[in-house]
């Protein structure tokens, strides 16, 4: 008995001028002020989370502080649309490099290697990229976690070198929110001598 393959079928072409980065979904402006429209809080989108197939999630921070805590209330995150209002932007405004999602990439600090799958824009300006590497950990057999960069301190194929005059100016123009370690004091590290 002979199987019959089906024909190939064209992909939808909405979904098609979405991977190739043309957003069914405007793209908002972060830094502006928009309602959630699921809890009716008003606040601002600070950070922009784009998948490999250019799809946007947006982090959401209510204004407020916590009572309890005295920081600001927990942000959120969310699609387009499920947020009214807010400024639209365009791709050619945004000039993300969305060519590197896919490709191998390499930190220069560390070694780290593995596939850019998203990009996260910050409201300073500054490009992030999240690794995951193509290795599984040899003691559960699980893929090593993600781990997110600044776009500055990876090198590959898709990525292009700035010179230090460049580094410098994009550095000062979209400054990187990038994590810490909080540092320790040096009291702290050593039991307390008794008194005498």
């Amino acid at each position: 008995m002979h199987s019959i393959k089906p024909k190939p079928t064209a992909p939808d072409k909405a979904v098609v001028s979405h991977i190739r980065g043309e957003p069914k979904i405007p793209i908002l402006r972060l830094g502006t002020t928009v309602t959630d429209i699921a809890t009716g809080l008003k606040g601002m989108l600070v950070i922009m989370h784009v998948d490999m197939d250019h799809s946007c999630t947006y982090n959401f921070q209510p204004k407020g502080i916590n009572p309890e805590t005295g920081e600001p209330v927990e942000s959120i995150w969310m699609v387009a649309t499920r947020i009214k209002g807010g400024e639209i932007v365009t791709d050619e405004e945004l000039n993300l490099p969305y060519s590197v999602l896919g490709t191998e990439v390499t930190d220069k600090g560390s070694g780290f290697t593995g596939m850019a799958i998203s990009l996260v824009l910050h409201i300073s300006g500054c490009v992030h990229v999240n690794v995951q590497p193509d290795t599984k950990l040899k003691a559960t057999g699980s893929p090593p976690k993600v781990v997110n960069f600044d776009i500055r301190r990876l090198e590959g194929p898709a990525l292009r070198k700035l010179t230090q005059a460049q580094l410098k100016k994009d550095q000062e123009e979209r400054p990187s929110p990038a994590s810490y370690s909080r540092p320790v004091p040096q009291a702290s590290r050593f039991p307390s001598s008794p008194r005498r």
